[in-house]
């Protein structure tokens, strides 16, 4: 996902003219505080030939981004140029006075552009196709997180929905028809959520933020892996072993780790990412998870495992630095939040933890 150090969104606003943008003032508030940088593509008049931002060039772009959110109207019927009523998912992406003002659009394959009688506009209908084959691979590698502000995004009633057709790590939509009001309220409590903002730090992934739906409408659907989030820290509890009360049985050797709350890269030198501070000896340091693959690896990393030896028992200090702790995304990740909380410093100079005792 990444090209450059500073990780790249994108929020998708063709319906800036009716809805506003409070729900995107909130999105790039809170993922700003964690070291993102959000690019907005907007339309700010359907009622002319000039499409600004939104062109279908922009659009493909996206597929860079490691949030995506998709400001839109959604559907799941349109009339096709037969005159008949048909049933299918799609969004309404991009709107003109003119059928010429779309053509590049119109080149697409599963886009149909089409003539709106009720508002005397012509509409760039985007199906689900289009998503799967345009979006999907790329927002799956990229492990991104995809908020469709777009009606009826989760509904999956005629087929698989808009929001899984084009995938992401974490998905979030609507069964229903929403509203500009829902859009806040979803993207106030998703994403002070994962910038630890809000619940006191206590759900930074984004399954903790969801909580089964709680504070969220009830027209809110919200699905992936539940262990995503904004940038990689410390677990909640237990974020380490062994810990002072552990160690309290005197002299000994043995094994211990440090514990973050999403996946991390493992191909960075775990010897640079952890060191020893003072005391007791730690050797043979290696990133561990889930899922063993070939050569080695850990296909799905979330903690440092260490042995020690505290035989000459008075302890010792360890220290994890967050610009060699990354998280999973294609190039070269974001860095370690050590207080699990926004503003984080992952810009420039990720945060270290200092003193991690296992004494």
């Amino acid at each position: 996902m990444m090209e450059n150090k500073i990780p790249i969104s994108y929020s998708w606003q063709s319906c800036i003219c009716e809805w506003g943008e409070g729900s995107v003032v909130i999105l790039k508030n809170e993922i700003e505080r964690q070291g993102w940088k959000l690019k907005q593509l907007k339309d700010n008049n359907h009622w002319d030939s000039d499409l600004e931002d939104c062109t279908v060039s922009n659009f493909i772009g996206m597929i860079r981004g490691g949030i995506l959110n998709i400001d839109c109207h959604g559907d799941l019927k349109y009339i096709d140029t037969d005159g008949r009523l048909k049933n299918e998912h799609h969004t309404l992406a991009a709107y003109a006075t003119t059928k010429k003002a779309l053509s590049s659009w119109a080149h697409e394959p599963s886009v149909k552009v089409l003539y709106d009688s009720t508002s005397g506009l012509w509409i760039a209908r985007v199906f689900t196709n289009w998503y799967t084959t345009k979006w999907k691979k790329r927002l799956d590698s990229n492990k991104s997180i995809v908020v469709w502000s777009s009606c009826y995004s989760a509904n999956n009633t005629y087929g698989t929905s808009v929001r899984d057709s084009a995938g992401g790590r974490w998905r979030v939509g609507y069964w229903e028809a929403c509203t500009e009001s829902e859009n806040q309220k979803t993207n106030k409590e998703l994403f002070k959520s994962l910038s630890g903002t809000l619940h006191t730090t206590k759900r930074r992934t984004a399954g903790e933020a969801w909580n089964n739906g709680t504070g969220y409408s009830s027209n809110t659907r919200m699905k992936g892996n539940p262990w995503t989030t904004l940038c990689p820290a410390p677990m909640l509890k237990n974020r380490w072993f062994p810990n002072n009360t552990d160690a309290k049985a005197g002299k000994r050797m043995g094994a211990g780790c440090v514990l973050f709350d999403t996946y991390v890269k493992n191909d960075i030198s775990v010897n640079k990412a952890l060191k020893r501070e003072s005391g007791a000896k730690i050797f043979n340091k290696r990133w561990g998870g889930w899922n063993y693959g070939g050569g080695g690896l850990w296909l799905k990393s979330f903690h440092i495992s260490f042995d020690y030896d505290n035989m000459i028992g008075s302890g010792g200090k360890i220290k994890v630095f967050g610009e060699k702790v990354r998280d999973q995304e294609e190039g070269k990740g974001r860095g370690f939040d050590a207080n699990r909380k926004a503003p984080s410093s992952t810009k420039a100079n990720p945060e270290n933890i200092n003193n991690w005792l296992y004494n």
